[in-house]
């Protein structure tokens, strides 16, 4: 008896750390290094917090520069993230055979049509896929925001995405603002008035 309970006590112990670690909250920098996020600490008192809140965007736990990449449009322009500093940009890793991602393109489209001609800029980077395939995707739904490849899924790598759909919102000094896992309603009055307030 004590014997068995001398055997099982280690790994109760262990199981229960894996357990606890497990239930943070937490995201992967560009380097791979998970960084837990407390969002008591991690929200300042802004109007921005406000609709990240609503939208239940986790911001990083602490300052952290958006990495820059260059990847390809559909009509195989390439293009880099830094091209757009001065504005908010709406960072989006998605698939064509990703149900949530499908679900929210209507979303992201009118998002884009509200906000197209002031200082926003979406770059929805398809991971891993052909260009045959993502540009009859767009033809065929519609889709009228800026859409790349991120072929070799590189940059999704370096953003540390782990699930898709992943959005990151970015300032237009470069700044992580948050990071959004799965759809949201991001053609809504919340999001919306998100991007507006970070603008300059």
């Amino acid at each position: 008896m004590n014997r068995t309970i001398k055997i099982l006590m280690p790994i109760s112990i262990l199981i229960f750390l894996i357990t606890v670690s497990g239930t943070g909250v937490g995201w992967k920098s560009g380097n791979g290094e998970v960084q837990a996020l407390n969002r008591a600490e991690a929200v300042e008192l802004s109007e921005a917090a406000e609709y990240l809140e609503a939208l239940s965007i986790l911001p990083p736990n602490k300052e952290a520069q958006a990495l820059d990449f260059t990847v390809k449009s559909l009509v195989g322009d390439s293009e880099n993230l830094s091209d757009y500093r001065g504005k908010v940009i709406f960072l989006n890793f998605w698939a064509t055979w990703c149900g949530p991602c499908r679900a929210e393109v209507g979303e992201i489209d009118a998002l884009h049509e509200t906000l197209k001609d002031e200082d926003f800029m979406i770059m929805a980077l398809s991971i891993q896929e052909q260009k045959k395939k993502v540009s009859k995707f767009i033809k065929s739904n519609d889709v009228d925001f800026p859409v790349y490849l991120d072929s070799d899924g590189a940059v999704a790598a370096m953003y540390g995405v782990n699930g898709i759909p992943t959005t990151y919102i970015i300032a237009p000094d470069g700044t992580i603002v948050g990071r959004a896992v799965g759809p949201r309603q991001w053609g809504g009055t919340e999001s919306v008035k998100l991007m507006r307030s970070l603008m300059n």
